[in-house]
């Protein structure tokens, strides 16, 4: 490790990631930014947008137009995986990579989530069109028409609830006998009368021409096989924070998202979080630019007043 100290590490450069770089490099700050796999992030693999106001079109369409302002701005990028993080008595941040060893006076966390494997049996045949794992995002392309879930948990319930109300009908497939919910959730999805739940059941095939049109569930008890007339699958199996390399700095809650306040700053000084990574409500384009942003102006405010010191 050199002794140089760099201003900004940025990690991550999905949609967060990259307004964060592009606010600091517009304020003359020049961050470091690492991604080990293509800029942009999620974009490159969802299908259909159009909740981002001015643009219509496959992420990886806008994942390309994110790619042209960062070599706009010349941001520097290295392809590089983050492997930890810890704080030096002196306030600074030491940051080690599968490749090198740098040090930095700031570091913003922009890693996103990863989601829990789960391959649909048969899905290759129609390229997992029809596939998604976030409701918020896809439902309204499905609006009265089938769709499946399958999830066991109370965030999977909120989704079901939330899917009701756009499509139908919507079949709810539980891998487990019972669900991770509270009672009163659990009262709610009875309430659904569009909504027919599989328990015990698992997802044995799939069919379609150019995206799902039909699922095969098996229940895991009797044996019995149905299939479901669907245009549409979301996929609630459970995600974690990107948030590995942090090592013992007391900054998740527990969930293991990374805990911030509105400016985007975690309890350890210095250390800033944006992005799906951290404690969000939403998880969206618009919400990961947005935190991008804030995360910036609020790094760069932190930089100024340790320069003031």
């Amino acid at each position: 490790m050199g002794n140089e100290i760099n201003k900004v590490a940025i990690i991550g450069m999905g949609p967060s990631g990259i307004a964060a770089a592009i606010y600091l490099k517009r304020s003359n700050i020049s961050p470091i930014c690492f991604e080990e796999n293509e800029i942009g992030g999620k974009l490159n693999i969802i299908h259909e947008i159009e909740n981002y106001p001015g643009f219509i079109g496959d992420g990886k369409d806008l994942a390309v137009k994110f790619t042209e302002q960062v070599k706009h701005f010349e941001i520097d990028i290295r392809k590089e995986s983050v492997r930890s993080i810890s704080k030096n008595d002196d306030g600074n941040f030491d940051l080690k990579t599968d490749k090198s060893a740098y040090r930095f006076q700031a570091v913003i966390i922009a890693a996103g989530i990863r989601n829990k494997p789960f391959k649909v049996p048969g899905s290759d045949a129609y390229f997992e069109n029809g596939l998604s794992r976030c409701a918020e995002c896809d439902a309204p392309f499905h609006k009265n028409k089938p769709v499946a879930v399958i999830g066991n948990t109370s965030e999977a319930l909120k989704d079901t609830e939330y899917l009701s109300s756009i499509c139908n009908p919507v079949y709810l497939i539980n891998p487990n006998e019972t669900f991770q919910a509270s009672e009163k959730e659990m009262t709610s999805l009875h309430s659904l009368k569009n909504v027919m739940v599989f328990s015990s059941s698992e997802i044995v095939a799939s069919s379609g021409a150019r995206r799902l049109e039909h699922l095969v569930i098996k229940n895991k008890v009797s044996g019995e096989e149905k299939t479901l007339d669907v245009e549409g699958l979301f996929i609630f199996l459970g995600s974690t924070p990107m948030s590995e390399f942090l090592g013992y700095m007391d900054v998740l809650d527990e969930k293991g998202q990374i805990k911030v306040d509105e400016h985007m700053r975690t309890p350890v000084e210095g250390l800033f979080a944006v992005g799906d990574v951290r404690n969000a409500v939403l998880r969206q384009v618009i919400t990961a630019v947005s935190d991008g942003g804030v995360g910036a102006v609020s790094c760069r405010a932190y930089l100024h007043d340790k320069e003031q010191k």
